[in-house]
């Protein structure tokens, strides 16, 4: 491999992982919400490892087999994202029952009319391993090296930069 193939190669993989570090940013802008699947309960149709990004709805929106990610107050802040099984409205309060593809039991959990619920836009295979790597303290400090490193590069290989392309 050439310096120039290999320079071009981890500008891609750079780029590659900037991208997904700043999609949130514009997605949340919009009402849009990506996460990393960590578990098991909605296999075959979400697999751990898999991204997927929700949209926030009003709960009166919610229908039986949408797939939302909410997060249940007796699970101390963590989201679970399951299958809408039934949901009712008494008064402001809409009741939601929810139940992984594989999991036997349900989970009844509660939402205001005026409050949001992330539902299932689009799942990405195997995006979410990459997201979760690319997310922690030690990999962006690397991407940060990485990229300076890359600035000065092309100075180190040649004892100057490249000239411009003519205009």
């Amino acid at each position: 491999m050439t310096f120039g193939a290999a320079y071009s190669a981890i500008k891609a993989v750079i780029g590659s992982a900037a991208a997904i570090l700043i999609a949130p940013i514009p997605l949340a802008a919009a009402g849009f919400q990506p996460f990393a699947v960590q578990g098991h309960s909605m296999v075959p149709s979400i697999r751990s490892g898999d991204a997927i990004i929700t949209r926030m709805v009003g709960p009166e929106s919610l229908h039986v087999g949408d797939v939302v990610t909410f997060s249940a107050p007796e699970a101390q802040g963590r989201s679970f994202t399951h299958r809408v099984v039934k949901a009712t409205r008494r008064g402001q309060t809409f009741h939601v029952e929810t139940r992984g593809d594989a999991n036997t039991n349900s989970e009844h959990w509660s939402i205001d009319a005026d409050e949001k619920v992330g539902r299932l836009v689009v799942r990405l295979p195997r995006i979410g391993f990459v997201a979760r790597l690319l997310s922690g303290p030690t990999a962006r400090g690397g991407l940060v090296l990485l990229l300076v490193a890359l600035m000065f590069l092309p100075t180190v290989q040649g004892g100057k930069r490249p000239s411009p392309a003519p205009a």
